[in-house]
């Protein structure tokens, strides 16, 4: 085998639109804007569907298991204050909301957390990951999609996250909508999983990040028998060969010796059995720097 030298493999804003791509196809990018408020048919929508939940059996069916009753009266409390909340906003509310393209751009991850104005009055002693954060629509699904660096001496990121975008809704209840319905379905055929590797590992050759092995591709229950995730797991692989996969660093910040400060290089998906993309996760790609063939091995 050959010994082949690596390097951390940082992304261009050309990566981040050609990774958005990789994952959505040609669907539109918006900028992520903590500022952006919603329209009036969009906060109408909401409580139209918060207020179907209020209902024990539309929630017990949700959550996919019996609630006790001091759950649903919690559950319906959560419910209520956020119906509350959007009715009030509904006396200021625009009538349309013209979101921003996305500038594909890098900026300090908490230009994305904070407004203008919060920025101005706030002072962060550690240096800041520079991130593109984006939110996009494929098949009526909102996505989110965040591209992230860090090159500081202390650690680094080049991170991809991909998922179903999570608004502000009572217990995320949005996204646990969206997710039941899209992995409603039989137990997983042999035919669905080959799909489901198929798809993450042209979404990976799309990105163009460097070679990937699937070494993993099961199905779990979501919620019980009727809804289940199919998820597929990528090594890199190095002139054919694949990388063994080893349970990936919890800390970046580890003052032990020989401490990494750099994730293990990985890529994880998880879809629908239909093949909806539900998550995708991609750290630490890396790029070949040496190969060399002929090493005198250990005797």
């Amino acid at each position: 085998m050959p010994v082949v030298e690596v390097a951390p493999c940082g992304f261009t804003a050309e990566d981040a639109q050609r990774i958005a791509k990789a994952l959505f196809g040609d669907a539109q990018f918006y900028e992520t804007d903590p500022a952006e408020p919603l329209s009036k048919a969009e906060i109408r929508e909401n409580i139209s569907l918060w207020a179907s939940y209020l209902d024990p059996e539309a929630l017990s069916e949700l959550y996919g298991t019996d609630l006790e009753e001091a759950e649903i009266e919690n559950e319906k409390t959560v419910i209520n204050r956020f119906i509350a909340n959007y009715t009030a906003m509904l006396e200021t509310a625009p009538e349309s909301v013209e979101k921003t393209p996305c500038q594909w751009t890098f900026y300090p991850d908490t230009h994305y957390y904070y407004t203008q104005e919060e920025l101005a009055s706030l002072h962060f002693e550690e240096k800041e990951n520079q991130i593109i954060s984006a939110t996009t629509e494929k098949d009526g699904v909102p996505y989110s999609l965040k591209v992230s660096n860090r090159n500081e001496d202390d650690y680094k990121l080049h991170n991809i996250y991909a998922y179903i975008e999570e608004e502000n809704s009572p217990n995320s209840m949005n996204s646990l909508i969206i997710k039941t319905e899209l992995c409603k379905s039989p137990v997983p055929t042999e035919k669905q999983l080959d799909h489901a590797k198929e798809l993450a590992q042209n979404m990976l050759d799309d990105m163009e990040l460097g070679e990937w092995t699937m070494d993993e591709c099961y199905y779990e229950p979501f919620k019980g028998e009727g809804t289940y995730v199919i998820y597929v797991n990528a090594v890199p692989a190095f002139d054919g060969a694949p990388a063994v996969r080893y349970p990936q660093l919890n800390n970046l910040k580890s003052t032990e010796d020989y401490a990494s400060n750099y994730y293990y290089t990985d890529a994880s998906f998880a879809f629908s059995p239909k093949g909806d993309l539900i998550i995708c996760t991609v750290f630490s790609p890396v790029e070949i720097v040496d190969m060399q063939n002929s090493v005198q091995t250990l005797g």
